[in-house]
């Protein structure tokens, strides 16, 4: 069959972007597929059997009008999410009939995209790469990388704001996320977190905090890439203890790491060797033996079929 992968943004070798990792992965997955990530590689009037389409930021993209022309040329569609916050581009959905999901979360029956052409492919899983070589750890306390959610505000002040006795360590991924982590403590710690060498920055670290919008507490979301990377760089999680059902769903084990609140991270890192010892082997047996990304994979592609318009 004849495949399409569409990245909004041109591939590159280091790039730890999470659409950039899928879009990568697929093109391995599927080795005859045509990659379009830039303009001089989108052909509009060329046919598919099926156009893949990688969640990201529409607006970065410097050949939309090249996209959506491609998209009115033909039928059927797949949208690779991994974030729910990321939507198809209303531009692109108004174009498509035929339009199936391969996502990393369950569908919000509230924001108009149910449908029945669902499958589930935890995308983040991809970023599970333990580094070869871990580098000796260097700072304690809580450290902490990202964007400034909304949805997480409250967990920010609770376990990251002023008055907490504990070191906290910031990676913003933007100025003005730098400055709202900043009026949240000023005391806190900023570093430089960016890719391609972030496995190496966080796994300096000692111990991380994994916190979830308050929407995924009733939404599914397979855990999020910053789990996959804290274990790879072997930096000890605590988790907020909103986060129990989306890892039991996961099957994954988090109760002993589980915290309500600074005073019980403070009690956690008392023990914090002991701990990460046993999660370092609870976490890394399982990620190693039952890595079952592959079988999501295939288990949505299963069941594509041809189109007779697909042409060359």
């Amino acid at each position: 069959m004849k495949y399409a992968i569409v990245n909004f943004t041109k591939l590159t070798p280091t790039s730890l972007i999470a659409s950039n990792r899928i879009a990568t992965h697929l093109k391995t997955v599927i080795p005859e597929s045509v990659m379009i990530d830039r303009k001089e590689a989108c052909n509009p009037k060329r046919q598919y059997d099926y156009i893949i389409l990688i969640n990201g930021n529409f607006g970065f993209c410097d050949f939309r009008e090249e996209i959506i022309a491609l998209c009115r040329n033909n039928k059927r569609f797949i949208w690779a999410g991994n974030d729910y916050a990321i939507r198809i581009p209303s531009q692109l959905k108004k174009c498509m009939d035929d339009l199936t999901y391969w996502c990393a979360y369950d569908m919000d029956k509230d924001d108009g995209t149910m449908t029945s052409e669902y499958k589930y492919v935890n995308w983040n899983a991809l970023t599970y790469q333990p580094l070869d070589h871990q580098p000796p750890k260097t700072f304690g306390g809580l450290m902490y990388y990202g964007a400034y959610r909304a949805g997480r505000e409250k967990y920010f002040e609770e376990y990251l704001g002023e008055g907490v006795d504990y070191d906290v360590y910031i990676s913003a991924s933007s100025k003005p996320n730098a400055k709202k982590f900043f009026r949240l403590n000023p005391k806190a710690k900023f570093f430089e977190g960016r890719p391609p060498y972030l496995l190496e920055t966080i796994s300096a670290f000692k111990n991380t905090i994994y916190i979830e919008d308050e929407k995924t507490h009733q939404l599914y979301c397979s855990p999020a890439n910053r789990f996959y990377e804290a274990v790879s760089s072997d930096v000890f999680l605590l988790f907020d203890h909103k986060c129990l059902p989306t890892f039991e769903r996961a099957e994954i084990g988090i109760t002993e790491y589980l915290v309500a609140g600074r005073e019980e991270v403070e009690d956690k890192l008392k023990h914090r060797n002991e701990l990460h010892q046993r999660q370092r082997k609870e976490f890394r047996d399982l990620l190693d033996c039952s890595f079952n990304f592959d079988s999501d994979l295939t288990m949505a592609m299963d069941g594509l079929t041809p189109t007779q318009s697909a042409k060359a």
